[in-house]
């Protein structure tokens, strides 16, 4: 596999050279380009009647290389976004140019190549109780691919992040009883990262680093039922302990710590809630010109980040951040505390099936959430991003 990826970042009333905001501008532009080879296998060896093998290796090859420049420019009033009008280029890969933008001092940048060997593995272990229930061990190893950071608003952002590896172990139980009217699924899991890759927020920006290591325990449950032929129903049951186990020198924005690292071992993952659960509950009306569906939806979710440093402790906060009652107010800003949201939706199919009028309801009880947080620190500002409130529609489709 082949890859060119493209990608122009720019900030008009931001520079990295000028603390005036507004009158100056930084853009970047930067090239990554991918080379991708792997060979793979798998195998199944049914050791028993009533006892199977499966077992698969995969190998990677993978190249990266990056190329481009970075630059603050003086804005145009009347044409911010025009950057013609430099004022420092402060990185420039094909001269081998990097520059910290306050000092002018030179700096030492990323190698502009990369290649990642990696291996990854499978295997796992199936016994058949009885007719119709598993019971599975798992072992699994994988990585994600490392890459380069290219939203650049300094010299430091421009830099190169490893793969992130993860060993999966995972035990469970799967049985279809009730003489097939029912499915349940019973599992536990231990997940270990090594180099977890992880976005941390920034004060113009964001970027992606490498964690030392992170864990995650827990287990899920979940099934399929169906009494009756119209009638049909599923839920699930999740509990994860996801958290560091080592990150001491994790990035923050500078007000939040005064510049300095912040530790976050042993602070839960972000956008991982302790516990989450679901259930879905459908029953068809037949009728004499078709049928009619109602179907109801509900999910919960326990309290969550969405930035890995905000629950932290700051030791050296800016002056305006350093009152609990401010502290306080980042750990809520940037969380999602515990919601049930629900839908509802009541569908009419004809009686060739090819027709479907329905009606939804979205976010029954109109609760507010929220999809993520960014804090401008260096302005005192802290943006939340809703999700959808209470929302309803009407569909009608015609298959052909």
């Amino acid at each position: 596999m082949r890859n060119l990826t493209q990608s122009y970042s720019q900030q008009p009333l931001y520079s990295p050279i000028d603390s005036s905001f507004g009158t100056g501008g930084n853009a970047s532009s930067f090239n990554i380009s991918t080379q991708d080879a792997a060979v793979f296998s798998a195998l199944s060896f049914d050791l028993t009647s009533r006892l199977t093998l499966d077992i698969g290796g995969r190998f990677t090859s993978e190249t990266r290389s990056a190329n481009g420049e970075a630059w603050a420019y003086n804005t145009d009033p009347s044409n911010p976004y025009n950057t013609s009008n430099r004022a420092l280029t402060y990185i420039n890969t094909s001269t081998n140019t990097y520059l910290n933008p306050n000092t002018g001092q030179a700096m030492v940048g990323p190698p502009l190549s990369k290649t990642f060997n990696k291996d990854s593995e499978d295997a796992s272990l199936k016994y058949r109780i009885a007719p119709g229930i598993i019971a599975y061990l798992r072992y699994a190893r994988g990585f994600r691919t490392g890459n380069y950071n290219t939203y650049v608003a300094t010299t430091s952002d421009f830099s190169l992040y490893n793969p992130e590896e993860l060993t999966d172990y995972e035990g469970g139980v799967k049985a279809r009883i009730w003489g097939g009217k029912a499915q349940l699924n019973l599992s536990g899991f231990h997940y270990d990262y090594n180099n977890m890759q992880v976005t941390i927020l920034q004060n113009t920006g964001t970027h992606t680093t490498n964690a030392a290591q992170a864990v995650s325990n827990g287990f899920e449950f979940e099934g399929q039922v169906r009494p009756l032929q119209n009638l049909f129903g599923s839920f699930g049951v999740t509990y994860q302990d996801a958290h560091y186990t080592n990150f001491k020198n994790a990035s923050a924005p500078t007000p939040f710590n005064g510049g300095n690292p912040v530790d976050l071992s042993g602070q839960p993952l972000e956008r991982a809630p302790h516990v989450t659960a679901n259930f879905l509950l459908s029953y068809k009306i037949p009728v004499s010109f078709g049928d009619f569906t109602v179907q109801t939806d509900w999910r919960y979710t326990s309290r969550y980040r969405f930035q890995a440093w905000s629950d932290s402790h700051a030791t050296t906060p800016a002056a305006f951040l350093a009152s609990p009652q401010m502290q306080a107010l980042v750990r809520h800003a940037f969380s999602q505390n515990p919601v049930i949201t629900g839908n509802v939706r009541v569908a009419w199919h004809s009686v060739d099936e090819k027709t479907e009028v329905a009606f939804w309801l979205h976010n029954v009880t109109n609760q507010m959430t929220y999809t993520n947080a960014f804090g401008e620190f260096f302005n005192r500002n802290i943006s939340r991003y809703p999700g959808d409130l209470r929302a309803f529609g009407f569909e009608v489709m015609r298959a052909l």
